[in-house]
């Protein structure tokens, strides 16, 4: 994953941080744009959107570029004996090595808005598990299934672009007025509660932490299955 990062960006000065501060900026326009819409303070809407933006961007990066990954190594599949989770784990190892690149956008606003670690960061090592079985879950399930479907991948493409509008990426879901059921019965939305509200110093609501933990174990196991069966 890291030489593949490097061959990327050989001969990028600043290499993958290129798009960190393609985020950043992003970012800061966002919190601009959505602290004048609900009213909110900066110091409370960069932070919400950063971290928002980076777990999504993990978890888009994860399923669009899984849902390609074996079809992509058809070559190397069929002239070695290589393990189908290989590539997934290429896949997953990149892009969270790109997002720890992202991670740095919010450890400025750590030292900007005095976000200083407490109690709650605790429950990072219960939230930030999750979130990586739960990538690597998805990974792995469109990665087995798109070249029996070829239909997945654009599906799955479709799928995260309507998921990033109907999840609280850039809005919070107190933000809402009405069709609070958007965020109650988004699996996204706990997703990145049990990973976003300890950095935010809050603590996880308890069924985020259940939910999303069931949904990364849950679809681990399915994925796992329909691998067995494409191994026979």
């Amino acid at each position: 994953a890291f030489r593949e990062l490097r061959l990327r960006y050989a001969r990028s000065f600043i290499g993958p941080f290129w798009i960190t501060i393609s985020m950043g900026l992003w970012v800061i326009a966002l919190s601009l744009l959505y602290g004048g819409l609900f009213g909110a303070p900066l110091e409370e809407v960069a932070p919400f959107i950063t971290l928002g933006v980076v777990i999504w961007t993990y978890l888009q990066a994860v399923m669009t570029e899984g849902s390609t990954s074996l079809m992509q190594a058809k070559g190397m599949l069929e002239q070695m004996e290589t393990p189908i989770s290989t590539f997934v784990w290429l896949v997953v190892l990149r892009n969270i090595i790109v997002a720890g690149h992202h991670m740095t956008i919010f450890v400025i606003l750590i030292f900007l808005y005095g976000l200083w670690p407490n109690m709650n960061w605790l429950w990072l090592g219960i939230g930030l598990p999750i979130l990586l079985i739960a990538g690597f879950a998805m990974c792995l399930f469109v990665a087995v299934l798109t070249p029996r479907f070829r239909d997945i991948a654009p599906l799955t493409t479709n799928f995260m672009t309507v998921g990033f509008f109907l999840s609280p990426v850039m809005w919070r879901p107190s933000d809402l007025q009405k069709n609070e059921f958007i965020v109650d019965y988004n699996p996204f939305t706990h997703l990145m509660a049990v990973f976003r509200e300890p950095l935010l110093g809050r603590t996880p609501d308890m069924i985020s932490v259940i939910v999303s933990a069931g949904i990364a174990l849950g679809l681990l196991q399915i994925a796992m299955l329909l691998l067995g069966q494409k191994k026979h």
